[in-house]
């Protein structure tokens, strides 16, 4: 496995779209999915966890989280355009910082 990733090219971006687990598990269900259907809130929490312990030592690219709770690529298409934008913004540092009301 190391051999094959070492020679593997390293990715400019890591892309990380985060939702709670009630989001994810909506989703799910939403799609109606048969290979999803055992897929419980107990295991995305785990994976949830996992993903955060594994992102925190991650260093072969920078790492950007978008929370994506809001998001819904199939009900509106701009919204991906919004993610493709804050992609392109990392890759080019000029990241927005937008402070809340």
């Amino acid at each position: 496995f190391d051999l094959v990733v070492q020679g593997l090219p390293k990715p400019d971006l890591l892309l990380y779209l985060k939702a709670p687990v009630s989001v994810l598990v909506e989703r799910i269900q939403q799609r109606g999915r048969q290979m999803e259907s055992g897929i419980t809130a107990e295991y995305l929490s785990l994976l949830d966890s996992f993903y955060e312990d594994w992102l925190r030592s991650y260093d072969v690219c920078p790492v950007l989280v978008i929370p994506s709770q809001d998001l819904d690529f199939v009900n509106k298409p701009q919204h991906l355009d919004i993610v493709v934008q804050r992609i392109q913004d990392k890759l080019s540092g000029q990241e927005n910082v937008v402070f809340p009301d």
